[in-house]
């Protein structure tokens, strides 16, 4: 993606919707679409980071570059928490839903001293260093993996759930 007008506008449009996916129009089904706007908001977050090296500004917004790859861990299983409370909907917040949310916060914390001064983390040990960034490295497209079945699971055992009690699913079909 070399444009950066199309990766600009795709960026606003990803905040945008994740701005209107906060409150949305009718007011049903708040937790699913605020989980929603969390996962649109990390894509957007995503695409901001394409921007500012695309555009030349990685280096001037540096803070914010980082945010924006900190954002990565914490859209696999926001996609995953609203499905599963399109799924159900009257599905409450757990305490243990923000245990999906552990390697966000760990890489967190572990850029939290790049973001605010700059310096690159100073780990002593080169053995430690390697194990904590390869786990880094590992977990995002695993942890991707495991949500993307996941939701896919709750989402069939649904479709298959909904046969079982209404007889006309227009109103109610996935397909």
């Amino acid at each position: 993606m070399e444009n950066p007008i199309l990766v600009g506008l795709t960026c606003g449009a990803a905040f945008l919707l994740a701005f209107l996916l906060i409150n949305p129009p009718d007011g049903r089904n708040l937790l699913a679409n605020r989980w929603l706007a969390v996962f649109v908001a990390a894509y957007g977050c995503a695409m901001l980071e394409i921007f500012l090296h695309v555009a030349g500004f990685a280096a001037l917004f540096r803070t914010l570059a980082d945010f924006s790859e900190v954002t990565r861990f914490i859209a696999p299983p926001a996609l995953y928490l609203s499905i599963s409370s399109f799924v159900d909907p009257d599905r409450c917040v757990r305490r243990k839903d923000f245990l999906h949310l552990t390697p966000f916060a760990f890489f967190l914390v572990l850029m939290a001293p790049h973001m605010l001064s700059g310096q690159n983390i100073q780990i002593a040990s080169s053995a430690l260093a390697n194990v904590l960034f390869g786990f880094f490295r590992m977990t995002l497209p695993v942890q991707t993996v495991v949500y993307w079945v996941l939701s896919y699971r709750k989402l069939r055992c649904h479709q298959q759930n909904i046969r079982k009690i209404v007889s006309s699913v227009d109103q109610v079909n996935l397909d």
